[in-house]
């Protein structure tokens, strides 16, 4: 009910008791509420915070990650790699959205406006252009291979932003119990690492 899924039939004339008026302002039908939602990911390899904010047509969306480029696992010369993005999403309809926001990679900061499409097999897809001229393609996908097992794929494209950073893949092999955390394997282009994600 809170999310929407029912419906009230009342009279014209219907008048709530004192004690029902004061929760009126709780009705997700007469109100655009604010939802939140987010996931934090750590392994051996790689960190990463996920945190949005959406409404009907409004989605904020904040993500943190730090990659270990190092080239043997437990190395003690581990370089770790941050990147960032703080986004807004405005949608148009199930499968359309603009984003204006910006980018933090290899140490620079950058503004960024994209598009973004729900491609077939519910594959997100998002296409950005810097405030330099350069170009991000984004592909996302989860795959529910059973009712406890699923992998979730990004691959992440950049032309002319870093010759060792043009192509990113990074997929996830979870073993989840329960809604609010699972384990597994992360895998990038560099590394294979065990970790755990907690979703809130």
């Amino acid at each position: 009910m809170h999310s929407g899924m029912a419906r009230e039939l009342k009279y014209l004339t219907f008048k709530p008791s004192n004690s029902m008026a004061m929760h009126a302002n709780h009705d997700p039908h007469l109100h655009d509420h604010l939802y939140y939602s987010g996931s934090a990911q750590a392994a051996t390899n790689r960190v990463e915070l996920n945190v949005k904010a959406s409404q009907t047509w409004n989605e904020f969306e904040l993500r943190a990650e730090s990659t270990n480029k190092s080239v043997l696992p437990f190395d003690v010369r581990d370089r770790w790699d941050f990147e960032g993005d703080a986004l807004y999403s405005r949608w148009f309809g199930n499968y359309l959205n603009l984003m204006a926001g910006g980018t933090a990679f290899n140490s620079k900061g950058y503004g960024m406006v994209g598009i973004g499409y729900l491609l077939p097999s519910l594959v997100e897809s998002r296409v950005f252009v810097s405030h330099e001229g350069k170009l991000r393609l984004d592909l996302l996908k989860h795959l529910q291979w059973t009712s406890l097992v699923f992998t979730d794929l990004e691959y992440r494209w950049r032309p002319r932003w870093d010759a060792d950073h043009e192509s990113e893949i990074k997929a996830s092999l979870m073993y989840g119990p329960s809604r609010d955390w699972s384990g597994g394997f992360l895998f990038t282009n560099d590394s294979i690492g065990v970790g755990a994600q907690a979703k809130f």
